[in-house]
Order: structure tokens, then sequence, then C-alpha cells
């Protein structure tokens, strides 16, 4: 978790692989796949290849068709969809290439999460950030976000009762320890407190709401 300068009020687009696309569907749904930004808006980008190849990936592990209906209705409100562009662009395989000539297609800032190990390999191209986890996808995302400090703990046990309540709440939240190994808590003597709880900026207000409520 860093502060930092982000893309600016834009959208950015992240184009994801049918196969990790419609696992990801399946896991949220209807929570939103993409994490909440206060600089913009991340949204989904897919063709429309990737989206009949999701439709199949669902209908391939049994479920009924209203559940793949849903589903797909939810890629369509989290996402946009996008035309790929003509030229190839990596192995001159159009099919391959689909994720990175949509990525290319959306003019926007953009991140590509593929099932390819060749391709993430390549870390970025061309401005695109290709990555092979959504968890990789969230820390792009997410290091653009404005940090705030919102509780100092005492004690360790402090610090992990109040970080488990925001994290029940779906509030991320990162513990920052002031304290040195082997020096056994003497900063807590000299510092007064254990350490930090920090949350980004556009969380603060529920975080704050949360730790009061704990009567803290």
């Amino acid at each position: 978790m860093t502060a930092k300068t982000g893309y600016g009020e834009q959208q950015v687009v992240v184009v994801i692989d049918a196969a990790p696309l419609a696992e990801l569907l399946l896991a949220n749904s209807p929570r939103p796949v993409l994490p909440a930004l206060s600089y913009g808006r991340a949204r989904i980008g897919y063709g429309r290849r990737t989206r009949d190849e999701v439709k199949r990936l669902l209908k391939g592990k049994g479920l009924p068709d209203e559940r793949v209906v849903a589903l797909l209705d939810e890629l369509w409100r989290q996402g946009v969809e996008l035309t790929p562009v003509e030229e190839v662009q990596v192995y001159e395989d159009e099919a391959r290439d689909e994720g990175l000539r949509l990525a290319v297609a959306a003019a926007e800032p953009a991140i590509y999460l593929t099932a390819d190990e060749g391709l993430a390999e390549l870390g970025e191209w061309k401005g695109i950030d290709v990555v092979d986890d959504v968890k990789k996808v969230r820390q792009i995302l997410l290091s653009h976000e404005d940090t705030a400090v919102v509780f100092r703990a005492g004690s360790e046990p402090e610090a992990i009762r109040v970080a488990d309540a925001l994290r029940e709440a779906g509030v991320d939240v990162q513990v920052v320890s002031q304290q040195v190994p082997w020096y056994n808590g003497v900063l807590v003597v000299g510092q007064g407190y254990w350490g930090d709880l920090m949350v980004f900026a556009k969380d603060r207000e529920e975080a704050e709401g949360i730790i009061t409520k704990l009567g803290l």
C-alpha cells in the first residue's frame, strides 16, 4: 500500500483472458471483480470472442442457464466491449494476441491479465502492464490511491483486533509495526504506541466508524 498520484479522473481498462475472467465472475458475483477507485473507474475490457468463450466455460461447469446469463450480465455491467485492433501484436496469431489487441484498442490506461505464461513474461508492452494474477492487477490499481493512518495501536494484539474488524467489513488495511524486534518493545515506551493501521484515504470515514464502534 503506497501513496501515489493516480491516473487522474479517467477510466482504467483491465483486459482479462476468458479463463481467469470466468473464474473471477463466478467467485465474485454479485460483487465487483475490480476494486473501487477514488481517482477514476476500473472496468473490465472484453471482446465478443472473449465473451463467447466465457459463456462456453461457464456452461462447461454445469451451471444452469439462468446462472450463466446472470454472470454474463455482470460482465456487461462491469465491463466495456472492445473491438480488437487489426494489426497482429506479438505472436502473429490472432487468437493468442487477442488480449493485447483489445488492450491497445482501449485507448485508455490499460492492464492485461493473461493466462498465457509467455505473454506474462513481457511484463510491460507498449505502456500496457501485462500480469498473470488478479492480485497484481489490484496492486497496480490501488498503488495510485492515497493512504491515511486511522489508528495507532498500543500493542500487537490490539492492532490485530482492529485490523481483523476492518477486514471483516471489507476495508483494505495494512498494519505497520514501529517496533525493532531485538529491542523487545522499547519503542512503545519511547513513542507511546506499538504501530499504525493504514487504509486507503477513500475508506477512511468507513474505517473510523468501525473503530469507533469498537470503543477505541
